[in-house]
């Protein structure tokens, strides 16, 4: 009898665990099909020194943000709507809401400790599902939200935890990037510094880890704002580890990474082996990598409509690549040649097929003033970037910041 006990207790693991192995293997196959799904971005080396201005279609467009009494000073983000443009300043802790002819629709000034106010704008996103703009306040570990066409405030959600930066998501969510500061009511086993945490449309919180497979120092990053970057429509968020080729975008339901785009530099992508076989003082880390003769440190992934734009390093250079999307092709240049008249600012945000840049009127005034000490009167007459900078000078009579929309040409 206790033979025949032990047999079936025997049979019974064994099948279990066949059950367990075929699990495992029907996810690690789910995960082979998702990675054989994702497009390829292929960088190609072999146009080095293309100027900006090469590869900017002619009819840039500006934008002059037109406001009454309030200028905006240090613009910290910028996010777009269909027909409006929501604009956070961190000095003055306001939101102003634009037209897409500049001109001012409201602004949210309310800093405080009433109902209806925040103590500091950390950060702020659209709402699209709910119509509304949502504004994270650390000290108050909330989210205010303010009607996304009057300004109006709505409510307000606290949650259990800091956290310095968020993302809404699409269908009503929000994504925390990292919590910073562990908080007693999860406990000190539940907190980790390399968690995000989410929410649905109602409001429940989630925790899970975001997950990746890559293997080395880069198993598992901190979901940070530095390396969250939202797509044209804000509905999609692409998530761009420090060392690594691919680009993921979160999944919420299961908590992991799914991946998105593979960046292939082909023989110059990092390996995982140059990761392994480093075992010195972390101080030292990038000064490894750039020796390695390999491409790191990816960001400003920004997505549109029909383009994709990030910048890398290799070998201690900075590079950028754009990516079109109808006909795979790719162009990779290095940064900014100022020397042969070209002078541009790297794009903060995306709006439709166009890449976005954000300039201070005391930003434009340096660009000038680099020109003018460099080149005669003659030569300045032919530099197309001085004359578009000194055109916006005389323009800009709100002496707010600026906007400047640009378009790439079609890749050779």
């Amino acid at each position: 009898m206790e033979y025949t006990f032990i047999c079936k207790r025997f049979a019974i693991l064994w099948l279990s665990l066949l059950c367990f192995i075929s699990c495992q293997n029907e996810k690690e196959n789910i995960d082979l099909v998702r990675v054989s799904e994702v497009d390829t971005i292929r960088v190609d080396f072999h146009r080095k020194d293309v100027l900006y201005s090469e590869i900017i279609q002619e009819d840039v467009k500006v934008l002059y943000l037109k406001t009454h009494e309030s200028v905006l000073f240090y613009v910290t983000k910028l996010v777009f709507s269909e027909d409006k443009i929501y604009i956070s300043d961190k000095n003055n802790d306001q939101i102003f809401c634009f037209n897409l002819a500049g001109d001012l629709v409201f602004n949210i000034h309310k800093p405080g400790y009433g109902p209806e106010e925040y103590v500091k704008i950390d950060d702020f996103g659209l709402n699209n599902k709910a119509q509304v703009i949502e504004v994270l306040d650390t000290r108050r570990q909330r989210v205010a939200q303010y009607d996304i066409n009057t300004g109006e405030f709505r409510s307000a959600v606290n949650y259990p935890f800091y956290t310095k930066t968020f993302t809404p998501l699409h269908g009503g969510g929000r994504l925390f990037h990292n919590s910073s500061i562990p908080n007693s009511n999860f406990g000190n086993s539940d907190y980790d510094n390399r968690m995000a945490f989410v929410t649905d449309s109602s409001n429940n919180l989630l925790k899970g880890y975001f997950r990746q497979s890559e293997k080395g120092l880069d198993k598992i990053r901190l979901v940070t704002q530095r390396n969250i970057f939202p797509s044209y429509n804000s509905q999609i968020l692409n998530y761009i580890p420090l060392y690594t080729n691919m680009a993921y975008q979160p999944d919420t339901m299961n908590g992991l990474l799914r991946p998105a785009y593979f960046l292939d530099f082909k023989e110059k992508s990092l390996k995982d082996g140059v990761l392994k076989s480093f075992n010195q003082p972390m101080g030292t880390f990038d000064a490894y990598i750039a020796e390695s003769g390999l491409v790191y440190s990816i960001s400003n992934f920004l997505e549109a409509k029909n383009s994709i734009y990030f910048d890398f390093y290799l070998s201690g250079l900075k590079y950028k690549t754009i990516y079109e999307k109808s006909t795979g092709k790719s162009l990779t240049y290095r940064s900014l040649v100022r020397g042969q008249g070209n002078f541009r600012i790297d794009p903060v945000s995306v709006y439709k097929d166009y890449h976005v840049t954000v300039l201070s009127e005391e930003q434009v005034s340096s660009v000038l003033s680099y020109f003018e000490n460099r080149f005669s009167e003659d030569q300045l007459r032919e530099i197309s970037d001085y004359q578009m900078y000194k055109g916006t000078a005389r323009q800009n009579v709100n002496r707010n910041p600026i906007l400047i929309f640009s378009k790439y040409r079609s890749i050779d």
